[in-house]
């Protein structure tokens, strides 16, 4: 059996409102350890995405803080949606991986009701081969010795 969206997704994901400012976007992302957030409206629908390269560049950008701007500003149409009932798999693995796709919103409608993020989609069994055969090798590190004086 296949596991839908629905299933694998971290329901009521963080996120922003339109009319929030750039500046709390960043408080919520740095807080968060997130780099990209929905945007919702009033009635939680998705609006789109925003990202912290987006709200780092505003930021550094502008002289005022005022006058940075909210949050439905700098958001961008989502790249890739979900339905609760479309299918978690490796085609959608795939997809991720190509598109370069950390998470992805999961709608009801166009109601924001989670995510699912790269870790929740299955590999499949291609990438369990891979990993057998191509063992991640991680250098060693160089013993930190004292500066003798």
């Amino acid at each position: 059996m296949r596991a839908v969206a629905g299933e694998v997704m971290t329901a009521n994901p963080d996120r922003v409102d339109g009319c929030d400012s750039v500046h709390h976007v960043a408080r919520v992302m740095r807080t968060r350890l997130v780099a990209s957030l929905p945007v919702c409206d009033e009635n939680g629908d998705l609006r789109g995405m925003i990202a912290l390269r987006d709200v780092a560049a505003r930021l550094s950008s502008e002289t005022d803080p005022a006058s940075a701007g909210t949050a439905a500003c700098l958001a961008t149409p989502p790249r890739l949606t979900l339905q609760t009932n479309d299918p978690v798999d490796d085609e959608l693995h795939r997809t991720m991986a190509r598109l370069r796709l950390w998470s992805i919103p999961v709608l009801d409608g166009s109601r924001l009701v989670g995510v699912v993020s790269y870790s929740h989609v299955p590999a499949g069994p291609c990438a369990d081969a891979a990993q057998q055969v191509l063992p991640i090798q991680l250098p060693r590190r160089p013993a930190i010795r004292p500066i003798s004086s």
